[in-house]
């Protein structure tokens, strides 16, 4: 009896998800790729995200380099076999220059991007660059030559070998590379042509290569993900989807093997994430305040440690940082100003804390019969593999085993997503964080009512009407059964029984629809019947206190941070592109945010809003009193314009006492929340999606009290931690 709860609770889901916020991610999956340049002018490509740094915190202590230049590929044509010498100012190039702010129009890497580092003196330069991992993504031009890079994987490929899986490379493309020296179009020319095919491709390095047709190759296996950055689940996401491609050309004929592995993150950085300013007089050498830095593009779930230098010799200050709405760091509270600074000013900054890896699954086929789907658990001991045809594409759904994230609210798990393939061409990492939750938030969702006491406690409940038939019999068979009554109801279909009338042999068969009986089928008419049989029906008997079908009801649940949840008739709900509000009142809402969502229960007084007691979790109990209070207008006793259900005197000057034209009904409502409900295999399950019994009690409506219950199921639309209600 839960398929209707299970399409209520469908329709609601997906008809709110699309239009409501939900909380911001905080990335924290970090890997290190080398680089090294020779001296001169080198290539190199930066497949990461950098954003928590600059150019000068990269390289610091590389003092020998001194430029960086980045490419910035131009809309239109290109040029074909001579790039230009970078000079300033050029809007193909932007630069960072080492000590020279007001000649640098670059300050970050950018990641998926093509680069020159210019070594102004001494050997080559070996440096390491830590950050998030981006999944590859440029689009090539046909116009001429494309600064590109790779993301090679294991095994050496040269050219030749490595652009054949692609439909958009000539025999011998065009492809050139920087081998360090002065940029040079005459010998020693920089960059050159690779004249031999042979030449092996360099994961991190850069080269001018030609397509002659669009393309988006970066190798025999193109990976795509909604969001450049990874899978970032969040605190309530637990599926998202990772698209596989073999992008190999049909007349290579070959199969790649991809495998999927859980890789660790390495640890976070320290970033720096605030500028602090000193005092003067009587607060010399102590921190007066600190400004938050702007461009680290970090997310948190909640505020990281905030970690400010010593002093050379006093006491180090002390801070903590505050979030907005988003969870980017908007300021900082100095909570010890420290001392013996002098003239020092201290770095402040702050690290990501990574709890544990993310538990992912992936999950496989439907199976027809149970409608569940099969889970395998993503391990760095057991990873995953699937083979693909050539110019096959699937997609294949990663899952947050959030059952297993027991940390506290707010804790962050990080970890990579290594796809690799089996030629060993591709080494694609995809960042891969997760938020431990609790049940703060709006959850919005679908009860259905199966069962209805007429009276509690009734001795003899009472049943359905019996089934009247009457049996035809001609030649001594019998030809037909009239149904005479649709009152019997039956919970499944019975047997039809035939007694009596001289004869042996009949059979029928009964045809239910919605539980009623509609008609009986003669199958076999019998022998020997002289008079007509009496018909008895055996088994599918209904539960006489069994609903026909399940009322569908809506349930609108608040759980504020502290674990206190109302119960509401309606909500409504508006974003500011970064957090979504919440209100039982439109007039609640600030002026400058107007709501673009309303959610009601009709089966609740329109200004409800009831304090629970119990919990909102994944077992135990939460119950709600819901007064009908004898004049309120959602009494079913009041009737506003019949003067003998208005509760006023003949005169309509007096307002009379409870008990005399109407009566106090009360509502209890308890939520028994399940560990799991039939036909529910929702990976959310205990997480962002609850269910279990409903049961409610009505008194006073009658003399005894009316029970009816049933089951429901819950879902979390929106993380705000705080409802706007009318001030008392």
């Amino acid at each position: 009896m839960l398929t209707s709860a299970t399409q209520v609770y469908r329709r609601l889901r997906f008809g709110l998800l699309a239009s409501l916020l939900l909380a911001g991610v905080a990335r924290a999956q970090w890997v290190s790729e080398s680089y090294s340049a020779p001296l001169g002018y080198s290539a190199i490509w930066v497949g990461l995200d950098l954003s928590h740094t600059t150019i000068d915190e990269a390289l610091a202590g590389k003092t020998t380099i001194t430029e960086v230049w980045r490419w910035n590929p131009p809309s239109g044509p290109q040029f074909v076999a001579n790039p230009e010498t970078p000079v300033q100012p050029d809007t193909k190039w932007s630069v960072w220059k080492r000590g020279l702010p007001t000649q640098s129009t670059l300050a970050q890497f950018t990641g998926n991007a093509g680069y020159l580092i210019k070594v102004e003196s001494g050997a080559t330069v070996a440096f390491t660059l830590k950050g998030r991992p981006l999944r590859p993504d440029y689009n090539w031009s046909t116009t001429g030559v494309n600064f590109v890079g790779f993301a090679m994987g294991s095994t050496p490929a040269t050219f030749t070998q490595f652009l054949s899986y692609g439909a958009a490379f000539p025999t011998d493309p065009i492809v050139l590379s920087y081998p360090g020296g002065a940029l040079s179009n005459v010998a020693p020319k920089n960059p050159v042509t690779i004249v031999n095919p042979s030449e092996v491709v360099a994961r991190n390095k850069a080269y001018w290569v030609q397509a002659t047709a669009y393309t988006q190759y970066y190798g025999p296996l193109a990976v795509s993900t909604a969001q450049r950055t990874g899978l970032n689940f969040g605190r309530d996401l637990v599926a998202l989807s990772v698209r596989l491609k073999n992008a190999t050309v049909l007349s290579k004929a070959q199969t790649l093997t991809v495998t999927l592995a859980t890789v660790a993150s390495e640890t976070p950085v320290a970033i720096p994430a605030g500028t602090a300013s000193m005092g003067s007089g009587t607060t010399a050498g102590k921190v007066a305040l600190i400004l938050a830095n702007q461009n680290t593009a970090l997310t948190y779930a909640t505020p990281p440690t905030v970690t400010l230098s010593a002093p050379p010799t006093g006491t180090t200050a002390t801070a903590t940082a505050t979030l907005d709405a988003t969870g980017r760091i908007v300021g900082f509270v100095v909570t010890n100003a420290g001392a013996g600074y002098a003239a020092t000013t201290p770095t402040v900054t702050v690290t990501p804390t990574i709890t544990a890896a993310v538990p992912l699954r992936i999950r496989g086929a439907l199976n027809p019969v149970t409608s569940a789907y099969a889970y395998t658990d993503l391990t760095t001991a057991a990873p995953y593999t699937l083979s693909l045809a050539p110019g096959q594409e699937t997609e294949v759904t990663v899952v947050v085993n959030r059952a297993t994230m027991t940390a506290a609210a707010g804790a962050l798990y990080g970890s990579l997503l290594r796809i690799t393939d089996s030629l060993n061409y591709a080494k694609i990492d995809l960042g891969v964080s997760a938020v431990a939750s609790d049940f703060t938030g709006l959850w919005a969702g679908a009860v259905a009512l199966s069962r209805v006491d007429q009276i509690q406690g009734n001795a003899v409940a009472p049943a359905p009407g019996p089934a009247q038939t009457t049996a035809f019999v001609a030649a001594g068979a019998v030809t037909g059964v009239e149904v005479n009554s649709m009152a019997a109801q039956f919970s499944s279909t019975p047997t039809v029984v035939f007694t009596g009338g001289g004869g042996t042999g009949a059979a029928a068969t009964a045809v239910i629809e919605k539980t009623f009986l509609t008609r009986v089928t003669v199958t076999a008419g019998g022998t020997g019947y002289t008079s007509a049989p009496t018909i008895s029906f055996s088994g599918g008997a209904m539960d006489p206190r069994a609903t026909a079908v399940p009322f569908p009801m809506r349930l609108l649940l608040h759980r504020a941070a502290n674990g206190t949840v109302k119960l509401v008739q309606q909500v409504y709900l508006g974003s500011d592109g970064s957090t979504t509000t919440a209100a039982t009142a439109e007039t609640l809402f600030p002026a400058t945010l107007k709501p673009t969502k309303r959610l009601s229960a009709a089966q609740f007084p329109s200004d409800l809003v009831a304090t629970g007691t119990g919990a909102l979790a994944p077992t135990g109990t939460l119950s709600f009193t819901v007064p009908l209070g004898y004049d309120a207008d959602s009494n079913p006793f009041v009737h506003r314009y019949h003067p003998d259900h208005d509760n006023l005197d003949p005169l309509f000057g007096t307002k009379l006492a409870a008990g005399k034209e109407s009566w106090t009904v009360n509502r209890t409502i308890t939520l028994t929340f399940a560990t799991s409900l039939p036909e529910v295999t929702d990976p959310a399950w205990g997480v962002s999606m609850l269910g279990g019994t409903y049961s409610e009690t009505v008194t006073g409506l009658r003399a005894t009290p009316i029970s009816t219950s049933g089951t429901f199921i819950l879902y979390r639309v929106a993380n705000s931690a705080a409802l706007l209600t009318p001030t008392p």
